[in-house]
């Protein structure tokens, strides 16, 4: 199983769904220990968004941490960014 996935900007919805499938954290979106499923597509919203933000070239860095997910939507709790 893998832990990490990468892919270059700008990312599809269909790579975004792979990125986050591909990965042993997919499963955990899915339902966990008692845990309702999470709302993924609102993550894969998130990732191709950053993506498209990224593939701009106005942005050099960006960290979304943490991201939380519900099962109906996410909230990006902190982003940090640093412009070229």
């Amino acid at each position: 199983m893998i832990y990490v996935s990468f892919a270059l900007a700008p990312v599809t919805v269909e790579q975004a769904n792979w990125l986050v499938n591909d990965t042993k954290g997919g499963r955990i979106l899915k339902g966990f220990r008692g845990m309702p499923p999470v709302d993924a597509d609102a993550l894969r919203k998130i990732i191709v968004t950053v993506s498209e933000l990224i593939g701009t070239g106005l942005l050099q860095e960006i960290d979304l941490n943490p991201v939380a997910l519900y099962p109906t939507g996410a909230v990006v709790l902190d982003a940090k960014m640093k412009t070229n």
